[in-house]
């Protein structure tokens, strides 16, 4: 697990300036990789590499590493989980290895395949390969993008990181932030990619390289999860289950591969449960380490779900209280952390930590879990509501919008802010029921705080790829992998974990796992008694039933209780910007105080000025802030005038 930068050039005049820029970018990631760091140059190219050491734990694994004849080099960030059997292919056709690592089987791999190497690939990955002969740089990222990789092009430099502080730490971008991404950040709780809140900074998205010659670098997608794939042959029930639980079992397997200490992130839910109870069947000789974040909150507390697993499989379970003042203390590394203003990721944040002090380096998360199988209660009320989403979708513009402000009066007297999301459906499409199921503010509440209209803001929720057809909870699963998993989840994971120096390791979204599972009819997934039913079927009496038959609760901090514990200091924070309008703002904190808002709406007021002002003050420690650069109102950038 590593960080990775570089910069491209066609300009070899400016050498020493690039190099010191490339350092600065390297140092930028240290916590990414406190192990050991590396540059490479040769006049084109300059490639940055800081690693936390994993497999292999030899200074053979250094990076940048090159090929025998010195002529690719790369810089990988992630794990290749599948590599020790490329390692013997490799070997067998006469290929030499001077280390015992993944990243050298990338660079075999490149010489007999070319970017097709890709598709041998099983595992998480962001890597830079540069080919000195024909000066073509190869830039490419994992299928779900579970490894982040952002990238710049400013004149005649291409320039490209693990975070976008690596980036900004060049001192060669831009600040400037993106309007439009402001507004994509209040509709969806994180900036929709391949965006990001910095103008001219975008993501390669999941499952795409990039091959850069000169001024040519065309995006190339090599994967994408379809949920209707057509099986080669019928398949029984029982013969699904059975395929589900042995790509279960091998997912586990391959994600324990580890020269190092592994531990395994153990909430109580059935996700972390399944993997310790896969991971034990794995390595039974091996006693696992298991961690746990617990509260005195009693109604948040699963320590004894958490307990009953760790009990049962005899692992070596640690448990870290945390409470409100940890939060408050703890928020100055959390902002920091922050690559990208997000609503989430301190509950990562907070596990993360305990790892760390309990000297591990990898652990397993069961994220994902519930956007594979489907464990989130809108799942069963799409499927519930299929035929009259249809119907409402073939309306005109006049009868949807009747019905719309007919369920909207009715809110007002209800008081209940979050329905009035449902505007957003005066669309019909599927990005739009998805941003009324999943969104984060009405689309009122973002035209109020950002002063402008829907249409001047709308941009920033950027582009989503339409659902292959199939049933209403399926197209709706492609877009929550597309969103929520990608936007969200793994992206806080990546730099909440990174921050930490934990390499996080996702077993649900091995891709061989996730292509089955998508290929199962939606009937074997969705049951009104059991949650994540497939799950649960392909998990037979490894799991007891206390935790197979519970409520869905997630990994939920006590947060509303905490922000109203310290409701005058962030609320503060909340109004110092710019940007929103604070007669809004503090009528969304009114209404939370008031119990009519859910937390997270505050919160991410919290997040996103406390963001701007960072990225204001050009200073990434957040507790030695300067004033700088004042940003032009917002309405004016997006062209309101």
């Amino acid at each position: 697990m590593c960080g990775i930068a570089g910069i491209l050039t066609e300009n070899q005049g400016h050498d020493p300036v690039y190099q010191a820029a490339a350092q600065k970018m390297v140092q930028a990631l240290v916590h990414r990789g406190p192990d050991h760091g590396g540059l490479y140059h040769d006049g084109h190219i300059l490639l940055g590499s800081r690693r936390l050491s994993i497999v292999d734990l030899s200074t053979a694994a250094t990076q940048p590493m090159t090929n025998e004849n010195e002529d690719l080099w790369i810089v990988f960030n992630g794990e290749i989980y599948n590599f020790r059997e490329l390692r013997a292919q490799l070997l067998s056709r006469g290929h030499r290895f001077r280390s015992a690592t993944d990243t050298e089987v990338i660079l075999h791999l490149y010489e007999d395949h070319g970017e097709e190497c890709l598709k041998y690939l099983r595992g998480m990955f962001a890597f830079a390969l540069w080919n000195k002969r024909t000066r073509r740089l190869f830039l490419a990222r994992d299928r779900s993008g579970i490894k982040p990789l952002y990238y710049c092009r400013t004149q005649d430099l291409l320039l490209f990181a693990s975070e976008i502080k690596g980036l900004l730490a060049s001192g060669l971008v831009s600040r400037e932030i993106d309007p439009h991404a402001i507004g994509g950040f209040l509709a969806f709780g994180s900036v929709p990619s391949p965006a990001t809140g910095i103008w001219g900074i975008s993501s390669i998205p999941p499952g795409h390289f990039m091959m850069v010659k000169g001024g040519d670098m065309p995006l190339k997608k090599y994967w994408d999860l379809r949920p209707t794939l057509v099986r080669n042959s019928p398949v029984d029930d029982q013969g699904i289950v059975s395929e589900t639980r042995a790509r279960l079992e091998e997912a586990t397997r391959l994600h324990m591969e580890s020269d190092v200490p592994l531990g395994i992130f153990l909430s109580g839910g059935m996700d972390s449960s399944a993997l310790v109870a896969l991971a034990t069947l794995s390595a039974p000789a091996q006693k696992l380490k298991t961690l746990s974040i617990i509260f005195r909150e009693a109604a948040y507390n699963e320590a004894k779900y958490a307990q009953l697993i760790a009990r049962k499989y005899e692992t070596d379970h640690c448990e870290t209280v945390v409470g409100a003042k940890d939060f408050i203390q703890e928020l100055p590394n959390i902002f920091q952390a922050m690559d990208q203003p997000t609503n989430d990721g301190i509950n990562t944040y907070f596990v993360s930590k305990a790892a760390q002090q309990a000297g591990l380096k990898v652990v397993l998360s069961g994220l994902g879990g519930d956007e594979l199988f489907w464990g989130y209660s809108h799942y069963r009320k799409l499927a519930r509501l299929e035929n009259c989403i249809a119907w409402y979708s073939k309306q005109s513009l006049a009868v949807r919008t009747f019905l719309l402000e007919s369920i909207l009066k009715l809110n007002k007297i209800a008081r209940r802010p979050s329905l009035a999301k449902l505007r957003y459906l005066k669309h019909p499409s599927m990005k739009h029921l998805y941003m009324a199921v999943r969104g984060m503010f009405s689309p009122d509440q973002i035209s109020a705080l950002l002063q402008v209209s829907y249409d001047q803001w709308s941009a920033g929720i950027g582009e989503t790829d339409e659902p292959p057809a199939g049933d209403l909870p399926a197209r709706f699963s492609y877009l929550e992998m597309k969103r929520y998993l990608h936007d969200q989840l793994l992206r806080d994971t990546d730099f909440m974990s990174m921050a930490c120096s934990i390499e996080v390791r996702v077993p649900f979204l091995d891709h061989e796992l996730m292509e089955h599972v998508a290929q199962t009819e939606s009937r074997l997934k969705l049951s009104p008694q059991v949650n994540k039913i497939l799950l649960a079927r392909a998990m037979g009496g490894l799991l007891p039933e206390e935790i197979v038959r519970r409520p869905k609760m997630g990994f939920t901090f006590p947060l509303a209780e905490w922000i109203r514990i310290y409701r005058k200091e962030l609320m503060e924070i909340s109004l110092q910007g710019q940007i929103l309008d604070g007669k809004t703002i503090r009528s969304i904190w009114d209404s939370f105080l008031k119990g009519q808002e859910h937390w997270s709406r505050p919160w991410s007021l919290v997040v996103i000025n406390q963001w701007l002002n960072t990225m204001r003050a050009g200073d990434s420690d957040l507790r030695h802030q300067t004033s700088g650069r004042q940003l032009q109102p917002l309405s004016k950038e997006m062209g309101a005038g």
